[in-house]
């Protein structure tokens, strides 16, 4: 293993290990996401140290904004319900180890995805529901009689989406995308 590209593989056992936890549970435990926290600034200072302090200080300042630049969005859509807290850490986790550049593309990667991907197939499976509980209410309406209305019964709200293995694959489109694998 090359260790240069260490904080690469770290990231990606980390979003694979993310991903197994988040398909299994549709939870990603914290003691995951906030151990990898730190590990990116510190081995991005430790490795930059090698060379000179200003490479380490330039290297560490790069994963310390790949935190804030890569948690800004997600914070956001946590905020309003959108995305769990999980996934928010696993951004900013990524953004430690893979800095700015390539973690605010794997988030970029990882919206488009969930946006050509996910959303249809959400759109489609509410409409199901939505359709199938039109059906039953005409049936049902009748039988209970005028105190009950098709509109009191709502849509079942669907089963939340495992964004990790998202990330995961945004992440290696990233990593594809900035040729750190060739």
């Amino acid at each position: 293993m090359d260790v240069t590209r260490l904080h690469l593989f770290l990231a990606i056992a980390l979003v694979i290990a993310s991903a197994g936890f988040d398909l299994r549970t549709r939870r990603i435990p914290n003691w995951l996401t906030l151990a990898a926290l730190p590990i990116g600034p510190i081995w991005h200072g430790v490795s930059g140290a090698s060379h000179d302090r200003a490479t380490a200080l330039s290297w560490l300042g790069a994963s310390l904004l790949g935190i804030l630049v890569c948690s800004i969005f997600p914070a956001i859509s946590f905020a309003k319900r959108e995305m769990g807290g999980g996934d928010v850490k696993l951004f900013a986790a990524l953004g430690a180890l893979c800095g700015p550049w390539v973690g605010f593309d794997a988030q970029a990667f990882t919206f488009l995805l969930t946006l050509t991907v996910v959303l249809p197939i959400r759109l489609i499976q509410r409409r199901l529901a939505t359709n199938s509980l039109s059906l039953t209410a005409e049936q049902v309406t009748p039988a209970l009689g005028s105190g009950v209305s098709a509109a009191a019964l709502r849509a079942p709200r669907l089963e939340s989406i495992p964004l990790a293995p998202w990330i995961a694959l945004g992440l290696a489109l990233s990593l594809w995308r900035n040729g750190m694998f060739t």
